[in-house]
């Protein structure tokens, strides 16, 4: 396993931020952000998607696409969740997970995702990918891992979270967050945790697809089960993630 560099570095200057997002946009976001309205953080962010997992994998919003299984085993189970009491879940064995096709659905360079799971890698010194916007179009590390007991958003190094936020076994939510500048926002059960400057637009979702606790070829992954996936089309707000989370999840 790859050992990474954790950083606490400054974010850049927001005018060199925007200069060096704009050129480093892949095309497919270049396509989006002339195809859609321009907004400020959490301004315009609708619901566009939201996935419960009762029994299949299709979202609540209509025109949303189903989320389509990653790897083999997946299977829907009974569990008992914070704010949902005992529900249907979707249990994934290590290595498998989800993925879904965001064209028409999400901008690719400005999205939210709001998503309640549990790993079992939770307390361990051990990474495990969560969240994956540019695989398999570009095989790299970049993106929102699980290491030991807090949240790592790793673009080329590691900008680290909270310690003690997530638990083994034990449901979060996680809300994450980029904006039109290219700033991203992670959040632990509505609470902010990690914020960095995506000026190499790593979090630009690539070719349209957003994939779910599934890693590269370094099988960084963890088993584990997700209750409820939402996706919006735009930045979320602190204060509405927060209202998210204390609303009941």
């Amino acid at each position: 396993m790859m050992r990474r560099t954790v950083t606490r570095l400054l974010a850049p200057t927001a005018t060199a931020l925007g200069l060096l997002a704009a050129a480093a946009l892949p095309l497919a976001a270049q396509a989006d952000a002339g195809a859609t309205t321009s907004h400020r953080a959490g301004s315009g962010a609708k619901l566009k998607a939201d996935y419960h997992f009762d029994g299949n994998l299709k979202s609540s919003v209509s025109g949303a696409p189903r989320l389509r299984n990653v790897g083999i085993g997946n299977v829907f189970h009974r569990d008992r969740v914070p704010g949902e009491g005992r529900t249907k879940v979707l249990k994934f064995p290590n290595g498998s997970g989800l993925k879904v096709h965001t064209k028409g659905l999400i901008p690719s360079s400005h999205y939210s995702v709001v998503m309640q799971f549990r790993l079992a890698t939770a307390g361990t010194d051990e990474y495990a990918r969560i969240l994956n916007p540019t695989l398999p179009a570009d095989d790299n590390d970049n993106g929102l891992y699980l290491y030991n007991n807090y949240l790592d958003l790793y673009d080329v190094t590691g900008f680290e979270g909270t310690e003690g936020t997530v638990t083994p076994e034990k449901y979060v939510e996680v809300a994450f967050t980029r904006n039109t500048d290219g700033k991203i926002r992670v959040y632990a059960n509505g609470e902010p945790d990690i914020k960095h400057a995506d000026a190499d637009s790593q979090a630009v979702i690539q070719n349209h697809l957003l994939r779910f606790f599934v890693d590269n070829s370094n099988d960084e992954t963890s088993k584990g089960a997700v209750s409820r996936i939402r996706l919006y089309n735009d930045a979320l707000t602190a204060k509405k993630v927060k209202r998210i989370y204390q609303q009941g999840h």
